[in-house]
């Protein structure tokens, strides 16, 4: 392919990319590509393409794209070289060795939908009416086709299809001539070829099957639904199809024998693509993970797992040390571990046995007994995890479980890594807490030590769980409103003050007295409360509904709040008490939104952008990480945050006129514009936080009960 001058749109995105580190990604259904060795696999997100090594099961490479990519292939004159199509007609070449930027240029046209490249490298590709050929100096339209679904080129045949059938192009140069063209009997939604067969499946599960010299096609039948994925084996002599089942189907086509391999995936197989060699197979499940089975024992060698995401809410907090810090995501049925450094999925542990029945009739998932609905990790180290999960009967069944109206179980699950048995489940149960609140609902989780662990429930109530002789139990109990609905808490990195938030006031604990230091009130946050968390050694940052607020606990007084958006879908809040810094994610749309990151000490955000809508954000260390709605898992800041006049080619995020929220949203506390004060960048190093609010003057209210003690050594 001829070498091409750069796009220099793609070099002022690279300029603009503000985020330390992006992994991830929710997989496309684009077919896999093998490297000729079957040692590699590539593999495309929306916006990029995975290079893997499948000897390691890991992601080692990443190229990024400015536009969605449409296909993908190696050039078949250098299979070093990686070529990715875009939407708008963009093709760029890599080196995928080293993930050099080779070459850009532009097919005429300006959209294409798929393409697939024959053995001389010319380019077959669709913009949705008509099929094009390229080549290095020319493109040419060469059938009228339009609403094709797919193009699959086997030797010197070019079969483009769509869902009433599909027509055969043979090529000389960019010059195609129709051979043949086929109607199927009903309506396509999969389609494969050989060198000998045609396969084509509907969607009650019936596949048919044509050899490529006859018009009569013989009939499959096995899945109960849509088959959802269809390949040839071995020159054809075989042909895979899965389908909604989770089961992987191998049909010897000489005598219709069948092969099965159960339970690939518990609910369903979205893809699957033969490597050339017929060695291995690579086969997509709808949970963001591609399985590669080995084709001689249909044994599993490999699998790249990208962020898991089942449609509930995603739960995420910060593991590890700074040198090498992990996410975990608790989504499910499972909690995932994410290694930040290497930027991929390290381990799996299940919390609830999980269903091999697929979906039901009406496309609805069965329902899993409990999902992760929190989790916490002990802070410095990952060898312990903790999680809260809960189970709602379907409405169906509830009079069968005696209840009037919509109910929970709830249950807490201790897991230690120490006592891990296998290296699939990096983390093994130790202790499991039946209704650890009674019928109140844990809403948090707070690590507290090394063995020890804060749970606090929906009703106000707060429970100390520590690890004692290989078993975590229950050591005090705190009511501190009864009756009270959705209560947030956060510690202070010190671990001697609780900040514990209900019905619009917020109360600082003295962690080793129990005593209620002061009462914050009147913030006119709004009726929920998003988050809150500790700044620093002086500073609590508290985000509403309505207002987000920073509060100057030494001074007692607000440093400073801003009004929110109100037509916002939702908000996120992340603190980090190391970088002395927070974020705020806010979801505008379905499906895009902003983010800001905050020095505490200004009301002017030090970072902005226009990102993916928000699924979970949380502090690693000094870092901001942010899981996007596309399954990217997003690293901004680390050492420094960059302000926006060192950002150049950064986007706005409001209009022109507008100079961030702190003039789009007034000023929404009674203070003053004032300069911060020089004592203000100097940190309370040398006394515990809650000692600031001790001496003359001080506004304690009465103990609580007769002692709260948090006994951090056991």
């Amino acid at each position: 392919m001829a070498r091409a001058k750069a796009k220099g749109s793609r070099e002022t995105a690279a300029a603009a990319t503000q985020t330390t580190g992006q992994a991830g990604g929710r997989y496309s259904n684009l077919r896999p590509v093998f490297s000729t060795d079957s040692k590699y696999c590539f593999i495309a997100t929306r916006t990029s393409v995975h290079v893997c090594n499948l000897a390691a099961s890991a992601v080692v490479r990443q190229l990024h794209l400015d536009q969605p990519v449409t296909a993908f292939f190696l050039d078949p004159a250098n299979l070093y070289r990686l070529v990715v199509i875009t939407l708008d007609g963009g093709l760029t070449v890599f080196d995928w060795t080293d993930g050099a930027l080779l070459e850009t240029r532009t097919l005429q046209g300006d959209r294409v939908h798929f393409a697939a490249v024959n053995t001389a490298g010319t380019i077959i590709w669709s913009d949705g009416l008509s099929i094009h050929a390229s080549s290095e100096t020319e493109d040419t339209e060469v059938a009228e086709f339009a609403d094709a679904l797919g193009i699959v080129i086997v030797g010197e045949r070019v079969n483009v299809w769509r869902a009433g059938g599909f027509i055969t192009l043979s090529l000389e140069g960019t010059k195609a001539t129709a051979s043949s063209t086929t109607t199927f009997s009903g309506t396509a939604f999969q389609f494969a070829a050989s060198q000998r067969h045609w396969a084509w499946a509907d969607n009650t599960g019936v596949i048919h099957v044509a050899e490529t010299d006859q018009s009569i096609a013989r009939r499959l039948h096995w899945h109960a639904s849509a088959v959802t994925a269809l390949d040839f084996a071995l020159d054809g002599e075989y042909l895979l199809s899965a389908g909604a089942e989770g089961v992987l189907v191998l049909w010897q086509l000489a005598t219709t024998e069948k092969q099965f391999l159960p339970r690939v995936s518990p609910r369903g197989i979205d893809l699957l693509c033969v490597s050339p060699d017929s060695r291995s197979y690579a086969v997509k499940l709808d949970d963001n993970t591609f399985k590669f089975i080995n084709a001689a024992d249909l044994a599993q060698h490999a699998e790249i797992a990208g962020v898991r995401y089942e449609g509930n809410k995603l739960i995420a907090c910060a593991a590890g040390s700074e040198t090498a810090p992990v996410l975990l995501l608790g989504n499910g049925s499972e909690i995932q571990t994410w290694d930040l450094i290497l930027g991929r999925s390290s381990s799996r542990t299940p919390i609830a046995p999980r269903t091999y029945a697929g979906k039901r009739p009406g496309g609805y998932r069965a329902n899993e007994p409990y999902v992760v609905a929190h989790c916490a990790v002990g802070d410095g180290d990952d060898a312990w995890i903790v999680t809260s999960d809960v189970w709602q009967p379907p409405n169906e069944d509830l009079p069968s479980y005696g209840l009037a109206r919509p109910s929970h179980d709830c249950q807490m699950k201790f897991f230690s890594r120490r006592q891990a048995q296998s290296a699939d489940a990096a983390y093994t149960i130790v202790t499991r807490v039946d209704f650890p609140h009674g019928h109140s609902v844990v809403s948090q989780l707070l690590p507290l030590s090394s063995n020890s662990v804060l749970s606090v429930a929906q009703d106000g109530s707060m429970k100390f769980w520590h690890l004692r002789k290989g078993t975590w139990v229950c050591t005090r109990q705190l009511s501190l409103f009864m009756g009270a609905h959705k209560v947030k808490a956060a510690l202070s990195r010190d671990r001697s003050l609780l900040a514990v938030h209900a019905r619009e006031q917020t109360h600082l604990v003295d962690m080793a007295t129990g005593v209620v230091k002061h009462v914050i009130c009147q913030l006119g946050l709004g009726k929920k409360l998003v988050n809150l968390g500790f700044v620093g050694d002086r500073l609590l940052v508290l985000l509403g509904a309505r207002k987000l607020v920073c509060y100057d606990l030494l001074r007692r007084e607000n440093l400073w709040g801003l009004l929110m958006p109100q037509d916002s879908q939702r908000m996120h809040l992340a603190v980090s008490s190391k970088g002395n810094r927070f974020a705020v994610a806010i979801d505008s749309t379905p499906t895009t939104g902003k983010l800001f990151i905050w020095d505490a000490h200004t009301p002017k955000p030090t970072y902005r952008e226009k990102v993916s809508k928000t699924l979970a954000l949380v502090c690693a260390g000094s870092e901001i990480i942010q899981i996007t709605a596309d399954l990217r898992v997003c690293r901004y800041g680390g050492a420094r945050v960059p302000a926006l006049a060192d950002a150049k080619g950064a986007p706005a995020l409001l209009p022109a006129e507008d100079d961030g929220l702190s003039v789009h949203y007034r000023a929404a506390v009674p203070i003053e514009s004032k300069e911060v004060p020089a004592d203000m960048t100097k940190p309370v190093a040398h006394q515990r936080l809650q000692a600031i609010f001790d001496g003359s003057g001080t506004d304690a209210l009465e103990k609580l009960e007769k002692f709260m003690a948090l006994t951090l050594g056991g």
